[in-house]
């Protein structure tokens, strides 16, 4: 068997020994009974994606004989401490997770409470490592959310065997939350998920009274050149501007969504109105250099974008006590405005409270 592909952690050092890490999809099939997961994305050829594990434990010893019994085309990170693994766990979104109950300087438990308490991390398998897992220690575990708890020493073929029924069921929980929430045409969050997205920031913005810009963006006269090209044509020129929203809006903070049949909408939490301008105009030079040709008299006879853009800035204004539906409204004028002044345009709106 060959070494394991993976990526050691501490709190000082990062050694990184054959790793190679793909982040994860929102489209995937798993193909039962091989540990792997097949990623399936439209005009792309399936690829098989190996399981990812973190084991987040600092005896070294049993970190060894982890790699010897976990299969060679699973992807493992180690971490040594528990902050370590906690940054590791939200930045690469493994599998599962294998946790000691016991560090030398902290405990397993807590461990298990932080990732069960952060929303990045919530959702993944944990599996509990003890060396005496009796009834009150795997009882308290499972309080806390831990997903199963492995006896140390363990076998090969039980510990792979877990690993990859954990790893299954998450990936089909992920499969049947993407479906829910992404648009099934483009990828990018539907209109469900836009609202409820959009309703937690308000939220927070009214909290904390911190920036946050909603943009909306259709195709000029994307009818007309759906009369004229045929809709399957109009459906590839959906997928190019999503492709671009998604490049171009890259922050893990950010939201691109598809909210009607022809309009997509970009929500920019902590984005002031200059930094939203920039992205905004940006998105408009990336879709002109694509030149797709229209019958339309657009911009040198090439397809492009409006842009409306609903802005809550309290260095600018007190906006009051705002809802989604202010957002979305201000959003929707706004936009109405950019395709009032012709093609290839933007318009701002400022939120403040109808009360």
């Amino acid at each position: 068997m060959g070494a394991a592909v993976v990526a050691f952690s501490s709190g000082r050092t990062s050694e990184r020994i054959a790793c190679r890490l793909e982040g994860c999809q929102p489209e995937f099939a798993f193909v039962p009974g091989n540990g792997h997961q097949c990623y399936a994305n439209k005009g792309q050829r399936m690829r098989y994606l190996p399981v990812k594990i973190l084991i987040i434990d600092d005896d070294t010893l049993r970190i060894h004989r982890y790699l010897k019994m976990l299969p060679s085309d699973h992807q493992v990170q180690v971490a040594k401490s528990a902050d370590v693994g906690m940054k590791l766990a939200q930045a690469n979104s493994p599998d599962v997770i294998l946790l000691t109950d016991r560090f030398a300087d902290s405990d397993g438990f807590v461990m298990c409470h932080r990732l069960k308490g952060d929303r990045r991390t919530h959702s993944i398998p944990v599996l509990m490592v003890s060396c005496d897992p009796d009834e009150a220690t795997q009882a308290r575990g499972f309080e806390l959310g831990a997903a199963d708890f492995i006896s140390w020493p363990t076998s090969p073929l039980l510990l792979k065997a877990r690993v990859n029924a954990h790893a299954r069921a998450y990936r089909q929980s992920r499969q049947l939350e993407s479906q829910s929430t992404h648009d099934p045409l483009t990828g990018v969050a539907n209109r469900q998920q836009f609202e409820q997205t959009l309703h937690m920031e308000v939220e927070r913005c009214n909290r904390s009274h911190t920036a946050l810009c909603l943009l909306t963006l259709d195709i000029d006269d994307f009818d007309a050149y759906n009369d004229h090209y045929g809709y399957g044509m109009g459906e590839q020129r959906l997928m190019t501007l999503a492709r671009i929203l998604g490049a171009e809006a890259g922050r893990c903070t950010d939201l691109v969504c598809r909210i009607d049949t022809e309009e997509f909408a970009v929500l920019l939490p902590g984005t002031s109105v200059e930094g939203a301008r920039k992205l905004a105009s940006a998105i408009q030079d990336e879709f002109a250099i694509k030149k797709i040709e229209s019958n339309q008299k657009g911009k040198n006879g090439f397809l492009t974008v409006s842009v409306g853009a609903a802005v809550v800035d309290y260095q600018r204004h007190q906006p009051g006590a705002l809802d989604a539906g202010l957002m979305l409204r201000a959003a929707g004028a706004a936009l109405q405005d950019a395709r009032a002044k012709g093609m290839n345009k933007m318009a701002w709106q400022f939120v403040v409270s109808e009360h």
